[in-house]
């Protein structure tokens, strides 16, 4: 098994994952949530107290999921194809994007009852959004940032 003197770091130099962006990733996540519930129901200065608080409630609760995903980088093969280049969490964040847009125009659809109007509606269904909403917060919170020798490089001292 050869390997080649450039793919491996040189001494004095640890191969470590970037840190994360916690706040990018939280502030991009409440502006959904908040954008989400004043779409939803929109019941005037109630919605505009009440859609920051859940905002904030929802980014509590998903956060947390799409850390436990980066979990995955501590396999060191993951780590290295994730931050080669930003076409990995470019493709992730464009898919999700258009299955949360675009999914119920695909058939990502399940039927629900609406209670206040009594009528049966359909929504993009909860299989296709969840886990797109989580690889959305992942892509973002696990971006690539700078070079690959910025990145996954870090010289000790």
């Amino acid at each position: 098994m050869s390997t080649d003197s450039e793919s491996l770091p040189g001494p004095g130099v640890a191969d470590v994952t970037p840190r994360p962006s916690y706040r990018r990733a939280a502030f991009i996540l409440w502006m959904i949530f908040g954008f989400m519930a004043l779409m939803n129901d929109y019941d005037g200065i109630t919605s505009i107290i009440g859609t920051p608080i859940i905002a904030t409630f929802l980014t509590v609760i998903a956060m947390p999921l799409a850390l436990l995903m980066g979990l995955l980088f501590r396999w060191s093969r993951a780590r290295s194809w994730w931050y080669e280049s930003r076409r990995p969490a470019a493709t992730i964040l464009i898919l999700s994007l258009l299955v949360l847009t675009f999914g119920e125009s695909l058939g990502f659809t399940q039927t629900y009852f609406d209670k206040e109007l009594e009528v049966t509606r359909l929504r993009l269904h909860d299989a296709a959004s969840t886990p797109s909403l989580l690889a959305m917060i992942f892509a973002v919170v696990y971006w690539p940032c700078g070079s690959v020798a910025q990145g996954r490089k870090q010289v000790l001292e």
